[in-house]
């Protein structure tokens, strides 16, 4: 099992290389106006993804469940 993970994550760090490359490979064709707003868009969808919000996990103690310590409470139902 580490084995497959191992080459998983390779492959993906290969992956994510390539895609850099292309992008930067891409830049260097692009004239001045077009390179900075293109850098801008990059940027930008990094932010994007990087401040998306936390999801809520329905088991975590933020819960009504775990809050109210109520068993009726809809997402405690057949929990007890």
């Amino acid at each position: 099992m580490e084995d497959v993970d191992a080459k998983r994550r390779t492959e993906f760090k290969n992956y994510e290389m390539e895609k850099e490359h292309l992008r930067r490979k891409e830049m260097k064709q692009m004239d001045e106006a077009k390179r900075a707003d293109a850098e801008k868009k990059f940027k930008e969808s990094k932010k994007k993804h990087a401040d998306h919000p936390k999801l809520h996990h329905p088991v975590t103690l933020n819960s009504p469940c775990y809050e109210n310590r109520a068993v009726t409470s809809p997402c405690c139902v057949n929990r007890a």
